[in-house]
This record gives structure tokens, sequence and C-alpha cells, in this order.
């Protein structure tokens, strides 16, 4: 008689690190989004010191100019999309009648990835690399075009 290979399944943390699930990468997807959604807000809340009352020198204009960029590319990419990202993980399959998503270890690879690099972009905070261009990016484009 053939034995089935049981699949190994993990419990409590190790088993959200290592899910597959759509559900639950759904989840993670809103956590995280919801984790730099609150970074975001921290940095507009920087934005408004700064620019509480004329003269002020809260922040120098190079860390001003990071927060902008900063603050639009992290409530934008890291923190609205997610859930966009989320509402598609958990509602699309169930709408088409699916079990799971097409490629489940792409799906949490996508997730992993997201998550390292919007945590590597905010690191870039304390290494002294924080991106300044902007809001759009705009004004860095067209000096370049201009120069």
């Amino acid at each position: 008689m053939a034995h089935a290979h049981s699949v190994k399944r993990h419990k409590g943390l190790m088993d959200w690190l290592t899910t597959v699930d759509h559900k639950k990468i759904a989840i993670l997807y809103l956590v995280a989004g919801a984790f730099f959604f609150g970074i975001g807000g921290i940095e507009a809340l920087l934005i408004r010191v700064q620019l509480a009352k004329p003269m002020n020198d809260f922040v120098t204009a190079q860390q001003f100019n990071e927060l902008i960029t900063m603050h639009g590319t992290t409530m934008i990419f890291l923190g609205v999309m997610p859930v966009i990202f989320a509402l598609m993980n958990a509602v699309i399959p169930l709408q088409i009648g699916a079990r799971d998503v097409a490629f489940p270890f792409l799906n949490s690879l996508g997730f992993w990835t997201f998550l390292f690099g919007g945590l590597l972009l905010n690191i870039s905070w304390f290494m002294g690399g924080a991106p300044d261009a902007g809001w759009t990016s705009i004004p860095r484009y067209l000096q370049r075009l201009t120069a």
C-alpha cells in the first residue's frame, strides 16, 4: 500500500511567515499597509511641525525635501497600494471560485519583497541616503533635462 506524504504544517508565527494561503497573505498586506501608513503619518506630522511657524528650523531644507519625498512615496506605494493588494488577494479568488491564486508561492514572495523593500527604503533615513526629489520627483527630472 502506498503512503501519501504529509505536508508539514507550522503553528503560530511560523505559519504566518511561511504561508502561501491567499487569505493570510491578504491579512499580511493589510497589517504591513497599516504599519507604513502610520510611518507616513509620522512623516506628515514632522512636515506640519516644520510648517507651523515661519522661519522654523525644526528640520533643515534637505531634511524637509526628504520628508516630502518619503511621505508621498510611503503613503501611496507603501500605505495605499498594499490595501488594494489585500482586497484583491482576499476577494478575487473567491469571486471566480478558485481555491487559491494561480502561483501561491509567487504571491507570498511578492509580499515579502514589498515588505523588505519598504523597510529598506525607510532604513535610508538612518543611513543618510533618503531620497529628496520632492513628492513627484519631477523637479529633479526637469533639472537634468535643462542641465
